[in-house]
């Protein structure tokens, strides 16, 4: 929200900090200041309002009641007493219909004999600053209501509206292909989903969001409806997501106004309509069939004390809540606790957390001083399922496994999600076997990189099935080219002897649930984690099952391709596999990452030595030229070692 600091200034006696003082206070206890700029003399703060707090602060207004606490000074907030004309009604000359439960307040008031002109330079300057045009003194009367209080405002040309003698007016739904024209020029068609404001003939705005066209205010009107509503803030942003439209109005109507602040604006507009273009004002026609309860909240000291971590007086919290006044916050002590009367613009506060949070960050979180938690003898109870599936974690690390995380959503499945989050992945999974060979496949390729010559992967996550959910482990082998060890599925019978014997108990469950997989990926088991423990015993204590030590560290992983190249050496006798390894490291090049020996053996009195060499770089995809460049420069630097390239 962009605030003026000159329009803020005039909400207040006394002058107000200079801005960048100001900001540092509402920084310190409400919002975020994105930064101050400069526009035609005046300085503009701009402020980060959060959606918790966009029904009340989106406005300067707003932004007045909390500085007023903050400073603890008295806003002048405008209470608008518009000078209605004897026996006017708008009732006898405009019958309102509201078919919708979508408007929980509805206001409309007949201005007559006005004279739609220029807008004084005051009010041309104060929208200027906000990058707003000025079209005509009644239509920048509703933008300034806007920018001032928070409640959007609509003027309709009474004499467009379709009808003579007494016209109407229906807040409904549209029909499937009506046509509407809006303000800009643009023409929508309608959908049944669609609140308008309608005559007797056709839709005259997209209600909440934006006017028509074919009912605005020009310099030809003398007589306008005046419309200030509250629209259910899930229908607005549904609806302009719809049409693509977003305008001030839907911005503040998402936000879930108070449906107390519409009669305000209706009568805040009327009143600056009628001292800049004059006109008779009639009594309003006002629909609120359920009025806004408002809100109490209750609290004790000792429960800030004791959520915040001070140790305040009851004085201490009663000059807070004075500065509330200032908000309109109204409070009493009724025996040792504090009833706050919440204003009805703060639809954020309603149970304790919520108005302690008001007191703690008045009073200033930088005054509360950090502190441990209290000690005491209380022993957190184990989680058997927690225990068992970290204690398998640490099992299959020390065996020299990875863990990873997968999504468990797939492209393809039995079970479809409603609302995927992610696009190409709308079904659940139903059995682990299908990601770990995912992995594997993708993993066996970056074995040479790695420097690895197994890949041994497991995953402990949810799978589904159409009746239930539950933890799963997954178990994935993959042995590289050229692996002399044992088999994929030898290994993984090792591993599952391995963490049988770690839990004794699984020795007794059924072979069968350990559900092992041969696929040309690797070889996968994935086993019911919940039915393997359920008869475990709890343990008394999560003992060093949760405790970590690791030596790995880590760099940053290059996002082009790498480039394989094999070097074979003969070598004398004695020249160890770690000699021949320095000395290519030494002469190969920085583009080298990995030198890995992949095979030796001994002919007469010479060994050969055979090595896989990873060429990458961090910005660029390699060619062949620059690899064998180094190649080259290594075979004659060994060559010149006294090594014979095989």
């Amino acid at each position: 929200m962009k605030i003026s600091y000159n329009w803020l200034n005039s909400f207040f006696d006394n002058a107000l900090p200079k801005p960048e003082i100001l900001a540092g206070e509402i920084i310190a206890h409400a919002f975020e200041v994105e930064g101050i700029e400069i526009v035609d003399g005046d300085k503009i703060i701009d402020i980060d309002v959060l959606a918790n707090r966009g029904h009340d602060a989106l406005s300067h207004a707003g932004i007045a009641r909390e500085v007023g606490v903050i400073l603890d000074m008295e806003p002048k907030i405008p209470k608008p007493k518009p000078q209605l004309s004897t026996g006017l009604n708008t009732s006898d000359h405009l019958v309102v219909r509201v078919e919708t439960d979508l408007a929980p307040r509805v206001t409309k008031r007949l201005v007559t004999d006005i004279k739609v002109g220029e807008s004084p330079k005051w009010l041309k300057d104060k929208l200027a600053v906000f990058g707003q045009r000025s079209i005509n003194n009644v239509v920048d009367v509703t933008n300034y209501v806007l920018l001032e209080m928070g409640q959007p405002v609509h003027a309709f040309d009474y004499d467009k509206l379709a009808g003579t003698g007494k016209k109407k007016m229906t807040l409904r739904l549209a029909k499937s292909g009506e046509k509407l024209t809006l303000l800009d020029g643009k023409e929508l068609t309608l959908d049944d989903k669609t609140l308008v404001w309608a005559d007797d003939e056709k839709p005259l705005d997209l209600a909440g969001i934006k006017g028509g066209a074919d009912s605005g205010v020009d310099e030809k009107t003398t007589r306008i409806v005046l419309s200030v509503c509250n629209f259910d803030p899930v229908y607005i942003r549904k609806a302009r997501q719809r049409h693509k439209i977003i305008t001030d109005a839907s911005r503040s109507f998402e936000h879930a106004l108070s449906p107390e602040l519409a009669m305000l604006g209706n009568d805040r507009a009327v009143e600056l309509i009628h001292e800049l273009a004059g006109g008779s004002l009639a009594e309003a026609i006002d629909h609120y069939p359920q009025p806004q309860v408002l809100a109490q909240a209750r609290f004790k000291t000792s429960d800030v004390n004791r959520l915040i971590g001070t140790k305040l007086s009851d004085q201490d919290i009663e000059a807070l809540l004075d500065r509330f006044k200032h908000a309109r916050f109204n409070w009493q002590k009724v025996g040792d606790e504090y009833v706050v009367d919440v204003p009805p613009e703060r639809l954020d506060v309603r149970s304790l957390h919520e108005i302690v949070e008001e007191v703690a960050r008045m009073y200033g979180y930088g005054k509360v001083k950090s502190s441990l938690p209290p000690t005491g003898d209380f022993i957190p109870k184990v989680h058997k399922n927690f225990y068992y599936n970290s204690l398998l974690k640490k099992l299959l690390v020390d065996l020299g496994y990875s863990e990873l995380y997968n999504y468990v959503m797939r492209n393809k499945g039995e079970i479809e999600l409603a609302n995927s989050l992610v696009e190409g992945m709308e079904f659940l999974r139903t059995n682990m076997i299908d990601s770990l060979a995912d992995n594997l496949a993708f993993n066996i390729k970056n074995v040479d990189l790695l420097g690895l010559q197994q890949v041994k992967i497991f995953e402990l996550n949810k799978v589904f099935t159409l009746s239930e959910e539950h933890w799963a482990l997954g178990i994935g082998i993959k042995n590289a080219r050229g692996w002399k060890g044992k088999s994929e599925r030898e290994t993984l019978e090792e591993t599952i002897e391995s963490l049988t014997q770690s839990l004794q108990s699984l020795r007794t469950s059924d072979s069968r649930k350990w559900n092992i997989v041969e696929r040309a990926e690797g070889v996968i088991v994935e086993v019911n984690i919940e039915e393997l423990v359920l008869n475990l015993p709890v343990p008394a204590s999560y003992g060093d099952v949760l405790s970590t030590t690791s030596n790995t560290t880590y760099k940053q992983v290059s996002q082009y391709p790498f480039v394989l190249r094999d070097i074979a050496v003969w070598t004398q006798a004695g020249t160890t596999a770690e000699e021949v390894h320095s000395n290519i490291l030494a002469n190969v090049g920085m583009l080298c990452v990995r030198v890995t020996l992949f095979d030796s053996f001994e002919k007469g009195d010479k060994t050969s030595y055979a090595f896989r060499l990873v060429f990458q770089a961090m910005d660029r995809t390699l060619t062949d030229i620059e690899v064998n460049e180094a190649m080259f420069k290594l075979t004659t630097t060994l060559t010149d070692l006294g090594y014979q390239i095989r």
